[in-house]
């Protein structure tokens, strides 16, 4: 445990005058908090085949040490290219090969290393193919591809990889331990999976190990879940670049696009349900839940998870839901924002060993505890948050010890940057009754927070959720808390971004030095492309607006395959054509980076016949947006990326202990946890 060594109150009621934007940052002093001293990790499973002449791209999933993490090829075939920063590795082999050697170095912000090896053999008879015009009695080939991925996981084989073709595809379906759950959209192709018939997921994993399911648009079509999780072990799963969203229930269910079921396991007493589950690159949007009762994921007994560089928005819910017996897991580089609330640990049983870090939160924050169990060795740091942290009943548990906040941008406009539930007390005859609980605590306190950089034109730093008076920005210092803490406008910018040359980046909030990287991650396919031909010689195309977490600069168009022009808009005029000849136009998405999109499904557009003058041929393609960005600043490139440039790019044609003072204790409710923060807004597009 750090010692402590508090700066002076004078210091501090100082800067509490100042609050200004140009306020001096200096480094941060020996904080009174503990931090994760946790090993480095692989979480991810080898992905060990590769089809020759098409682009292998696999992540490495880390956890543990300090991020970020620095990544070096050391021993690779040739042409197989390692992302720095994100640990993305990408390899086109040129023809079949067995036991390619593949050795990287993973090193921490403190320098602790690990290396991490594996062989990939380049064979073309370990995938099988899907394509929307195969057939089922079909042998699976690339030549003559199955149907439908329910009979693709059947017949495949467990240890076969999966190439789905574009398309849309209306699937619902069961994977189990002997049947194939390794699915990868075709690099470039728009593939998208609608949840179909009446139950309440489209595709329940009962057990197995080494999943992966990389690159697709999944529509849930308003089921509950999209993928329901139950088995006795499950282990080793990749959700990896796609978009998931259009989940729905009324109930109290726990709706989520990923659902894991809980069982009678408990990973913090050694025993192992889910375990390796790892979320990356994903955009999760779109759960309608009239209870605010639902999440991208709602995890029950899982444990060594990593969710990282996901883009959450619009959950009727929490942005990620650790609801029951979660067991180090990682939140981090995460861009969640319009939610009930952004990041949730409720710990119905139990649950530690969580870090939450460098995460981008707004318009929703941070819930610790809500349900009667407990929770310990919680680390929350280098996050902005545009929304408070909340604490709950969890604080009165025995057993909920160790939790730490610090080096956090915490700006929350007029509200309160720490919230307290009040408690529930129970009555005789299963009656209850509401109490406001004790703030002060005269045995060891059970969370710690110093180092943070608040923001708040409200005269309490903490107080309850019901609007109490809660204490000063002075009283919580001289209670012990935030006592390196600045008390400043961090003077964010429209991306909620702090500025290079701040004085506060490299010490507080997601904008760690190093932690961001570039935006490598291409925006999603633009979608319902639809045709006009208004003359002899000219045809006008429209679509909707793709999504970008940094924002999309333009779109390539594309006739008969050949990019023909960009367009900053979502409407483009193609002159100088034939009459009475069809067309075939597709769109790509580009961002600033030069991150492009795969292209949406083609339409075919007839231009009019010689001697017309008006509008008489359209055609329209409502296919769903492709896989894409994740995370504003920390993502890895769709493998439909065709450029990695920083510039803006058309496409190509070619595709120490805390005081021992006090702290607050409090008992409430699941359903009041929508109260901790302000309730989010009427839904709206990502910006």
């Amino acid at each position: 445990m750090a010692a402590t060594h508090p700066l002076s109150l004078r210091f501090f009621r100082h800067l509490l005058l100042a609050c200004t934007l140009f306020a001096a940052a200096a480094p941060i002093a020996t904080l009174a908090v503990n931090k994760p001293n946790w090993p480095l990790e692989v979480l991810s499973w080898n992905l060990d085949k590769a089809y020759p002449g098409v682009e292998y791209n696999y992540r490495l999933a880390v956890r543990g040490g300090e991020y970020p993490y620095t990544f070096a090829l050391l021993n690779s075939p040739t042409g197989m290219t390692l992302h720095p920063r994100t640990g993305e590795i990408k390899w086109i082999p040129s023809s079949e090969s067995a036991a390619n050697s593949v050795s990287i170095s993973i090193t921490d912000s403190r320098g602790a290393s690990l290396t991490h090896s594996f062989t990939v053999d380049a064979d073309r008879s370990a995938f099988r193919f899907v394509s929307a015009n195969g057939n089922n009695t079909a042998n699976g080939s690339e030549a003559t591809p199955w149907a439908s991925l329910a009979y693709a996981s059947a017949n495949a084989g467990t240890s076969r990889y999966i190439y789905v073709k574009a398309g849309t595809y209306r699937e619902t379906f069961t994977i189990n331990a002997s049947a194939c759950g390794r699915f990868l959209a075709w690099p470039g192709d728009a593939a998208t999976i609608i949840g179909n018939g009446a139950g309440n997921s489209s595709i329940s994993i009962n057990g197995g190990d080494k999943l992966i399911f990389q690159g697709f648009t999944f529509d849930a079509n308003n089921h509950r879940w999209l993928f329901s999780c139950d088995a006795g072990l499950l282990q080793n799963v990749i959700w990896r670049k796609n978009t998931m969203h259009n989940a729905y229930s009324n109930d109290w269910e726990n709706p989520a696009f990923i659902f894991f079921w809980d069982g009678s396991q408990k990973p913090i007493e050694g025993q192992i349900e889910y375990k390796n589950m790892v979320m990356q690159d994903n955009v999760f949007f779109d759960l309608e839940n009239p209870n605010n009762h639902g999440a991208s994921t709602t995890l029950y007994n899982v444990q060594d998870l990593l969710y990282e560089d996901n883009l959450v928005y619009d959950i009727d819910g929490r942005g990620v839901s650790d609801k029951d017996d979660g067991y180090r897991n990682t939140f981090r580089n995460n861009v969640i924002h319009d939610c009930a609330i952004g990041i949730g640990l409720y710990n119905q049983y139990s649950q530690g060993s969580i870090e939450i870090d460098h995460n981008l939160i707004y318009n929703c924050g941070i819930q610790l505890g809500g349900q009667p169990g407990y929770l310990k060795d919680v680390f929350i740091h280098h996050n902005t948050l545009l929304g408070g942290i909340g604490l709950s009943w969890v604080l009165n548990e025995p057993r909920s010890t160790n939790f730490n906040i610090y080096a956090n941008i915490i700006s929350v406009g007029a509200n309160i940057p720490y919230s307290i539930d009040p408690m529930r007390v129970e009555d005789a005859g299963g009656a209850y009754h509401y109490e406001y609980p004790n703030w002060f605590q005269t045995s060891a306190p059970k969370v710690q927070i110093d180092g943070n950089l608040i923001w708040t034109t409200s005269s309490a730093i903490a107080g309850y959720s019901w609007g109490i008076p809660g204490t000063t920005w002075s009283s919580w210092q001289a209670h012990g808390y935030d006592l390196n803490s600045l008390l400043a406008n961090p003077g964010l910018d429209s991306n909620y971004a702090l500025a290079p040359t701040s004085s506060y980046y490299g010490i507080y909030g997601r904008d760690y030095a190093g932690a961001t990287t570039a935006d490598t991650t291409a925006p999603t396919v633009p979608t319902n492309l639809t045709g006009t031909a208004t003359s002899v010689t000219a045809i006008n195309l429209t679509w909707t607006a793709s999504i970008d977490a940094v924002g999309v600069t333009g779109y390539g168009v594309y006739r008969d395959g050949t990019l023909k022009g960009t367009t900053a808009n979502t409407q483009y005029s193609d002159t100088g054509l034939t009459a009475s000849t069809a067309y075939a136009y597709s769109v790509s998405a580009y961002d600033a980076a030069g991150n492009t999109s795969a292209r949406c499904t083609a339409i075919n557009v007839m231009t009019l016949p010689g001697g017309s003058s008006s509008s008489s041929s359209s055609s329209s393609s409502s296919s769903s947006s492709g896989s894409s960005s994740s995370s504003s600043s920390s993502s890895s490139s769709s493998s439909s990326s065709s450029s990695s440039s920083s510039g803006a790019q058309a496409p190509s044609s070619g595709g120490g202990g805390a005081p021992s003072a006090w702290f607050f204790v409090n008992l409430a409710g699941a359903w009041l946890m929508g109260l901790l923060i302000k309730s989010h807004p009427h839904r709206r597009t990502q910006p």
